[in-house]
């Protein structure tokens, strides 16, 4: 190592160096993270879709996917992504989005009923024809028994909207038309929640409308990615029964997830739950080369929250799918603390790899401590052993990342960045292009286990959501700046777009004392929920894209991301960060 860095040293000073399962015959592929896979009729289900279908039912409402999601043009004229359903078809209206209406059912009863209305069972009726019945006055029809009780306890108005005939006898049951629905009377179920069944519609207007041999009604193919390592099944997300092992290298097809950050996969026959670190990704372009843009780009309200405290921030959001880096903030380069752990952990891994410097048993166990517990002594047992600040030039010089500077020769945590520098760098591991297979698998499992107690910004858990990295915090008493609190790592949702390849998001933060660690903390928390928001956007730009027969990559320069209202809060106890955008912070920076 001595000579290397002597070489190394060298070479810097004579140039001036500064320092990303089921395979089916002519099946469309389909890579979806957020996708649930349905076998039963070999199509998916993900983004705003997936979560209305969960929403109003499932399966006992709609039935299962009878196509994949395509462009649909309703009868108001405007362009949604509609997907058919058994019983239904959800559309979803990127003119809605961030509303509760972004996806709405299909008027099905409406269109099925269209040469019908003249019928006497569809003509409206002047009142109710019983006290126990309700009388809807917006179509003039009634809803009685238990008709009026399945359609109160299984979604109303907004599942099955207004009733648009009376009940009368149709193919040997009594039945009843709504605009999205046609209710099924079954009294040999009487009682049971069978007493009442929804026709299946989706399927009777897709033939209706000649659509089951189009493209978007073939079957597909789960989700293809690979192990990382040889990965134990579970039976649930981080937790469960071990159902097998799968080794290294094993092609993979992706059924559901993410959940705690963990995925739903299949294997053979076996079907379980993996840890994201354990995957390969799907899609990863270099970083060292994304196209700059504003954080406008991704969200206006973002970029406006985020500007609103430009002097105390930098924000970095790289999206692999189409290999964008997206940022703003005008803080200029925080010292990362804590977060230069990640820098630390993959050096010496590399290192290793390279034959340098192997890592021994008690620098494996500080590895470990740095990153879960964020030890500050064992980061400095391997700061050590890497080389200190000429081991960090080196990697970086190496690896071709720029960005960083290392101040203080004997402080790691003085490691000083702008948000997309360490983006770059995080992108890279996380998608394999640093570290050989089982150590970026170990890399991303050490900061999947990271303590519960440093589980916030973009670390933040949730059911419906992958969320892990590395947090820094730090306060610097001798600075009028005096916290750093810094936090950056792997972001997607149930909602995200096709391709296990998320979000790097970073957000750096650099304020006074006065206001407390709270107010980063909270602030990296806002700026990550509203980044989460807009993943059903990604998901519809992705949609498009792979429809048109084009990659979301090369469809990038479109106008695809429509803004969804975000909100970022902050306690009225403190100063919001628009607040202390407009204190005697700002007008000193």
């Amino acid at each position: 190592m001595q000579r290397r860095i002597a070489r190394w040293l060298a070479s810097a000073l004579a140039t001036n160096l500064v320092l990303l399962c089921l395979a089916q015959v002519d099946a469309r592929h389909v890579a979806a993270a957020g996708s649930h896979y349905v076998p039963e009729t070999q199509h998916t289900l993900s983004g705003p879709l997936r979560t209305a279908w969960e929403a109003g039912g499932g399966v006992w409402v709609y039935g299962y996917p009878i196509s994949e999601p395509y462009v649909w043009t309703n009868s108001g004229g405007e362009v949604v992504l509609a997907q058919y359903f058994e019983r239904t078809r959800l559309e979803y209206h990127p003119s809605l989005a961030g509303t509760a209406y972004r996806v709405l059912g299909g008027l099905l009863g409406n269109d099925l009923a269209a040469t019908r209305l003249a019928e006497p069972e569809f003509l409206g009726v002047a009142e109710a024809p019983a006290a126990d019945c309700a009388y809807l006055s917006a179509t003039q029809h009634s809803l009685c028994g238990a008709f009026q009780r399945w359609w109160n306890a299984e979604g109303g108005l907004p599942v099955f909207g207004y009733p648009i005939s009376e009940p009368f006898q149709e193919d040997g049951f009594e039945v009843q038309y709504f605009e999205r629905a046609r209710f099924e009377y079954h009294p040999e179920n009487a009682g049971t929640r069978w007493e009442v069944e929804l026709g299946q519609l989706g399927a009777a207007d897709a033939e209706r409308r000649g659509l089951l041999n189009t493209p978007a009604f073939a079957g597909t193919i789960a989700p293809q990615v690979s192990t990382r390592v040889d990965t134990t099944l579970y039976s649930a997300p981080a937790a469960g029964d071990a159902i097998v092992t799968v080794p290294a290298g094993t092609a993979v097809s992706v059924l559901a997830g993410p959940s705690f950050d963990w995925y739903g996969i299949g294997a053979g026959a076996n079907v379980g739950w993996v840890p994201f670190s354990d995957l390969t990704w799907s899609d990863q372009p270099d970083p060292r080369h994304a196209p700059r843009y504003t954080l406008s780009s991704l969200s206006g309200d973002l970029a406006a929250q985020v500007n609103a405290v430009t002097s105390s921030v930098s924000v970095a959001v790289y999206d692999p799918l189409n290999g964008r880096m997206y940022a703003d903030g005008q803080s200029g380069p925080v010292a990362g603390a804590s977060l230069a752990k990640v820098l630390l952990l993959t050096i010496a891994l590399q290192q290793a790899e390279q034959g340098l410097e192997p890592v021994n048993e008690d620098q494996r166990a500080a590895l470990v401590s740095m990153i879960e517990d964020s030890d500050n002594d064992a980061a400095n047992t391997i700061w050590n052993a890497i080389g200190g600040d000429i081991g960090v030039l080196i990697f970086l010089s190496d690896n071709q990342i720029d960005g960083f500077s290392v101040p203080d020769p004997f402080d790691w945590g003085a490691i000083g960045a702008e948000a997309p520098a360490w983006a770059t760098f995080m992108a890279l591991l996380g998608s394999g292009q640093l570290l050989n297979p089982a150590d970026t698998a170990y890399a991303l499992g050490l900061m999947q286990a990271e303590i519960g107690d440093h589980r916030w910004g973009v670390l933040t858990p949730g059911a419906d959501r992958l969320s892990i990295g590395k947090n820094g915090w730090y306060l610097d008493e001798n600075d009028v700046f005096d916290w750093r609190i810094n936090s950056a790592g792997f972001v997607d949702s149930s909602e995200g777009p096709p391709g296990i390849a998320p979000l790097i998001v970073v957000v750096l933060s650099r304020y006074p004392g006065e206001y407390g660690m709270e107010w980063g903390v909270e602030l990296s928390g806002a700026v990550t929920d509203a980044i989460v928001a807009q993943t059903g956007q990604r998901w519809w730009a992705a949609q498009l894209a792979m429809l048109d027969g084009r990659t979301y990559r090369a469809s990038a320069d479109r106008d695809h991301r429509r803004t969804a209202p975000t909100v970022i809060d902050a306690q009225a106890s403190r100063p919001t960060p628009l607040q202390l955008s407009r204190s005697r912070y700002a007008t000193q920076h």
